[in-house]
């Protein structure tokens, strides 16, 4: 996997320095523009197995950032773009499962079946740089679609979970509750391909829907148990407004 992050870092390095070649050229021919574009993102690392005592309820999130615009051709342009943006989720989960506990009467050890019941409530809250890397197509003369690759940063956030057990119905043992803290769990670098289209409604404004899905599991190798839950990989939708300069 760390071989495989490298050459991803390295391929999309290689993409940066031929845009910033690009848009050298492009700004020598009258061919370059740049803008602002901010907007909101809904979802979340998303489980390749079905986990019904667990689940997540994605967060509306802001991001910010700029991007360059290079023309290829008439209907072809080369779009790279640097945003930081906010992904969150509130994370939540009951479990119940039979157990046996021990006791003692009248000097002697002994075990009563019962049950208990792991309430489980947590939050992710994450901050990436994302530097995702455009290919645009004119299908209209409002309107283009773009698609393209993603390279993501963590860099900074928090994400934890914390669980109260309850033995039986509770009252007569002691309720555990434990905080765990997962934020050290996380792959630092992500990967993503990219998909989605424009509309510019107003002189120099555009609505942009997009989607992203990962390439890259979300959790470190061992980190997480992948036979009941297997890997999870970041997947959102999002929706932007953008102003050209």
């Amino acid at each position: 996997m760390k071989i495989l992050i490298k050459i991803i870092i390295f391929s999309f390095c290689s993409c940066w320095l031929f845009s910033t070649e690009l848009t050298n050229k492009a700004m020598e021919s009258g061919d370059f523009k740049w803008g602002v574009n901010g907007g909101l993102l809904y979802g979340g690392p998303m489980p390749t197995k079905s986990t019904p005592e667990f689940s997540g309820t994605p967060i509306f999130s802001p991001f910010l950032g700029i991007f360059a615009e290079i023309r290829l051709t008439d209907n072809f342009k080369f779009q790279p773009n640097l945003m930081i943006s906010m992904k969150g989720v509130n994370l939540s989960g009951k479990i119940r499962k039979d157990t046996l506990v021990e006791t003692t009467i009248g000097g002697q050890i002994g075990y009563i079946p019962t049950f208990y019941t792991a309430n489980i409530s947590g939050l992710m809250k994450l901050t990436y740089i994302d530097l995702p890397v455009y290919l645009t197509y004119k299908f209209s003369e409002p309107g283009y679609a773009f698609f393209g690759c993603q390279l993501s940063m963590l860099a900074g956030g928090s994400y934890f979970s914390d669980i109260h057990v309850v033995v039986g119905e509770g009252g007569f043992y002691d309720d555990i509750t434990k905080h765990y803290n997962m934020y050290n769990d996380i792959q630092r670098w992500d990967f993503a391909l990219n998909l989605g289209a424009a509309y510019k409604f107003y002189n120099k404004f555009s609505l942009k829907l997009f989607a992203t899905r990962s390439f890259v599991p979300f959790n470190k190798p061992g980190t997480i148990d992948i036979d009941k839950m297997g890997n999870m990989y970041n997947t959102y939708i999002g929706s932007s407004l953008t102003y050209d300069f």
